[in-house]
């Protein structure tokens, strides 16, 4: 009998309990009900009757009220939230998700014509109902620029209270935070009676960098047309709800947050952009798991919403990092790369596109973690690097990193301005510009390089010799005149880099000092036999040009090496009196080349393998013999000197001496007798000895 009564009683018990579970009501705590808040807790409860949405002061009130229970669920800003959570050791409240972004208005009369917050200092403002978020909101803004409580006339007002006292007169200035301005305020700006501060983006970049957590820019849409966007500051709507709160219920709420039926509704309409298409976002960074109800991520995580969150991610990032890549690659590619280093035009080009895509990407890594609107990972972007580049507009940037990114690139644009303008110039007033000036502005800069004068058939042999005989690739000038083989383009391969032609008169004495002639390691003048009629006569001609110019040349350090190619060996020793150091006469040599090869076998085959300048053959070279050779016989030196260098990588043979300006080769002993200082050895190696 008892346990009969004691049966009937549990399930009396539960019976009860089960009514209770079916008819308990939930609360959702919001705002003022002219305003946003009250709104959107009537869309999430969806005409669920067990839901009960409360008008409050805002969203101090809000979390207070949840963090106690008096409220099951609340709509808190981002910024309360973190104030709490800084403020108290622990948080009860869970955070179900965001819902939207939250543009911040600052309205003034139309009379007073302010452009900037520090100008509200002294005026009569507006801040906010007490337990509101827009009044810590106003308040911290306040402090950002050094403005106190004290130092204004606060009025705490309701929505229509403040346009009441806007249109008296009674208040100056308001603050409001909240998707839409309310209609009572909204015919107040339509009747040009008040208008909404543009923050300028001095401003902006100081609130957001003061607390780049809590408040982030936002393109906002303006209260008389939705298509003039002006930037604001902004924060984030969240929704939160009790810790005890059962979790099916917050697991449906999370739901309805990202349905399309509520992330869609006439509501939102015209703010879509404002939305949070990911829940678990707070001010476009990811929240922490310990602010989150772990129900609501359950929702998240089964709908893949983090995987969806971070596919756009890499999405959004492959726009910018190929972008960085390109200039990378375009260099990369030899003949591109090639074209680019020819042509002055398309070098200066790509320096501009180099600018445009490094820096673009390296802006995007910093400023669109802060929700940069003007750096989004869209190729639209591009066209705000342009009008940077260009001056024609301004960029805004948040983070220190991307402010110091954007000073340099307005430096660089202001370089690549200047030269444009000055290419621009030079065309404009007929003035030729040569490739090799446009490199190398200042002469003096351009030494240690070789001058060719006349482009002859032979000049192209002449390049492959000259780059396989220098590791070091030195520049080339080829100074010409005008004919039907020369241009001022040069073939595209990898002997003519750092080849540059300068078309002139090659015995001009402008010409030569442009080339900076005294600069020069070495000056080859070839005969012009294609071009000219007495070909030895125009050679000295040049030669004796070059002389004058170096004899007026101050500060030479190194005389350059003076080559000199003639066809009738009678001008060879006219080509010595006027200062050639070498003198090739080019039918003599052919005739005794021909000779000795009638005479000894294979000995052409040895000669070319002599003069030919490659990796893998060896070169004559003339080195200064050092002092401790000094008094041996020439036997004697290059017994020595060879025996030295038999065991290295670069084996040496010592084959002659030049001494007093003679040269000996393999000297007997009555030819040659001991070494003295200032002699030059004659030796064969792969590559030039850095001694003796």
């Amino acid at each position: 009998m008892n346990n009969f009564i004691t049966t009937i009683a549990l399930v009396g018990m539960l019976a009860i309990g089960s009514i209770n579970a079916e008819t308990r009501s939930f609360s959702i705590a919001t705002g003022q009900e002219e305003g946003t808040y009250f709104k959107i807790g009537n869309a999430l409860k969806n005409g669920n009757p067990s839901i009960k949405v409360l008008s409050t002061k805002g969203s101090i009130q809000n979390f207070i009220g949840v963090e106690d229970g008096i409220y099951d669920f609340g709509i808190v800003q981002s910024d309360i939230l973190f104030y709490f959570r800084e403020q108290r050791e622990r948080i009860l409240s869970k955070v179900i998700g965001a819902i939207y972004r939250e543009p911040v208005y600052i309205l003034i009369r139309n009379k007073l014509r302010l452009s900037r917050i520090a100008e509200l200092q002294g005026k009569r403002v507006a801040i906010g109902l007490d337990g509101s978020g827009t009044q810590y909101t106003s308040e911290t803004i306040l402090g950002i620029f050094g403005i106190t409580i004290d130092e204004l006339k606060p009025f705490k007002l309701t929505y229509r209270e403040i346009a009441s006292a806007l249109q008296n007169e009674t208040i100056d200035a308001a603050f409001i935070v909240n998707l839409k301005i309310p209609k009572s305020i909204d015919s107040l700006i339509r009747n040009n009676f008040v208008y909404c501060l543009k923050i300028n983006r001095s401003e902006l970049t100081k609130i957001a960098s003061f607390y780049p957590n809590l408040y982030s820019p936002l393109s906002a849409i303006g209260p008389k047309d939705n298509k003039n966007r002006f930037l604001t500051i902004s924060v984030v709507s969240l929704l939160i709800s009790n810790y005890a709160i059962d979790e099916d219920i917050v697991y449906n709420f999370a739901k309805r947050l990202c349905d399309k039926s509520f992330r869609f509704s006439k509501f939102f309409e015209n703010y879509e952009l404002y939305g949070e298409p990911y829940p678990f976002l707070i001010n476009r960074k990811v929240g922490k798991p310990d602010l989150f109800h772990k129900s609501a991520l359950k929702y998240y995580k089964n709908k893949n919403l983090f995987k969806k969150y971070t596919f756009n991610l890499v999405v959004s990032f492959s726009f910018p990092f190929l972008l960085f890549l390109f200039p990378f690659l375009l260099i990369g590619y030899r003949p591109t790369r090639i074209i680019i280093r020819r042509n002055n035009w398309v070098w200066i080009s790509y320096i501009l596109l180099a600018i445009i895509c490094v820096g673009y990407f390296l802006l995007y890594i910093f400023e669109s973690k802060v929700g940069n609107p003007d750096i989004t990972g869209s190729p639209a972007d591009l066209f705000k690097m342009l009008f940077l580049i260009f001056k024609a507009g301004e960029l805004f940037c948040v983070t220190n990193e991307g402010i110091l990114i954007r000073t340099v690139m307005l430096v660089a644009s202001g370089v690549f301005i200047a030269i444009m303008t000055a290419k621009v110039a030079a065309y404009f007033v007929g003035k030729k510009i040569l490739e090799v000036f446009k490199m190398f502005p200042n002469k003096n800069k351009l030494t240690g390089h070789i001058v060719l004068c006349n482009w002859t058939h032979k000049i192209q042999g002449v390049i492959q010799q000259l780059r396989s005989g220098f590791s070091d690739s030195r520049i080339i000038i080829v100074l010409t005149q005008p004919n039907r083989q020369t241009s001022d383009k040069l073939p595209i391969t990898s002997e003519y880099d750092d080849v540059y032609i300068i078309i002139g008169n090659p015995s001009d004495f402008k010409y030569l000092q442009r080339a900076n002639i005294s600069g020069a390691q070495a000056v080859l003048i070839l005969a012009d036999s294609e071009n000219s009629n007495e070909p030895d006569a125009t050679s000295l001609m040049i030669l004796l040009s070059v002389m004058k110019v170096l004899s007026i040349e101050r500060n030479i350090q190194k005389k350059p090496n003076i080559v000199v190619e003639v066809n009738n060996p009678v001008y060879t020793n006219h080509m010595y009196e006027a200062g050639a150091d070498e003198v090739i006469a080019y039918s003599d040599i052919t005739h005794k080349l021909l000779a000795q090869a009638v005479i000894t076998p294979g000995a052409i085959e040895f000669l070319r393998e002599i003069l030919t300048t490659t990796d893998d053959s060896n070169e004559i070279y003339f080195l200064i013999i050092p002092q401790k050779y000094e008094g041996l016989t020439f036997q004697e030196f290059a017994h020595l000197v060879m025996k030295k260098h038999s065991t290295t990588s670069n084996p040496l043979t010592v084959v002659g001496v030049r001494s007093e300006g003679r040269l000996y080769i393999n000297p007997r002993i009555k030819q040659f007798s001991k070494i003295k200082t200032g002699d030059e050895a004659v030796v064969l190696a792969w590559v030039k000895p850095k001694n003796l």
